[in-house]
């Protein structure tokens, strides 16, 4: 149970990093192809 709740708490802390990371992937993308 200890480690679900570690793992919960894991992504929770890591979702708007991955979130962030997306976002900036995009940025990039879009500023290579032409929109």
């Amino acid at each position: 149970m200890r480690n679900f709740l570690a793992l919960g708490l894991l992504i929770t802390l890591s979702a708007p990093a991955h979130a962030a990371t997306l976002h900036h992937y995009r940025a990039i993308m879009s500023s290579f192809v032409p929109a």
